[in-house]
């Protein structure tokens, strides 16, 4: 039975956006012989720059990429793959900004202490 479902709008659960970087810097060292001239930093802007924020599909966005920096347009399928299958590993909760590894913790033992629901 599911007893809740949280809705993270504005990152202020999931720091969706460290989370997305950490996976595409790793992603270009894994796929760098595929993905055309850019180093990590331009390859890396460049997808969250044509992303919008989340607001066009990935497979647009890896062909978009592939085809600014001369990488082989048959890695985009594989690309996308690997993000639909590898990135959510990379997820970073939000914890106003402190470690999530020591914060989340803390938290939930306050809420509970608290009864806050």
């Amino acid at each position: 039975m599911i007893k809740a479902v949280l809705f993270d709008l504005d990152g202020t659960l999931l720091d969706w956006a460290s989370s997305l970087k950490a996976f595409l810097a790793e992603q270009h060292r894994r796929f760098a012989e595929r993905i055309g001239s850019a180093d990590m930093e331009t390859w890396r802007s460049r997808f969250l720059a044509l992303d919008q924020n989340g607001h066009v599909h990935k497979s647009v966005v890896y062909k978009a990429l592939l085809s600014e920096f001369g990488g082989d347009p048959e890695a985009g399928g594989e690309l996308l793959k690997d993000y639909r299958l590898g990135s959510s590993g990379y997820a970073r909760l939000s914890w106003h900004g402190a470690d999530a590894d020591s914060a989340a913790p803390q938290g939930i033992e306050a809420r509970n202490r608290h009864k806050w629901r």
